[in-house]
């Protein structure tokens, strides 16, 4: 299966878009773990390491799904041009 998040607006910054985290429920409401959130999620752009002055910066898609979610540490979070 495969779930398509677009993000099609910024809350503040207009050429940066982060999320914090995404929750995803079965059908029972029992939350959905990612068995391996690098190799099961994806984002176009992944991360602002595409961009030259940054190469290794934590914020990257796999964050989403690591289930911490009420935070602004930046080891769980994901950041990306917009």
């Amino acid at each position: 299966r495969v779930l398509v998040f677009n993000c099609v607006s910024t809350w503040g910054d207009k050429n940066f878009v982060g999320l914090a985290g995404i929750e995803i429920f079965d059908g029972d409401g029992i939350p959905v773990v990612m068995k391996d959130p690098v190799r099961q999620v994806s984002a176009d752009p992944p991360s602002i390491n595409v961009l030259p002055e940054y190469e290794h910066d934590p914020r990257t898609a796999d964050k989403l799904f690591d289930q911490v979610n009420l935070t602004r540490d930046d080891l769980h979070v994901w950041l990306a041009p917009f």
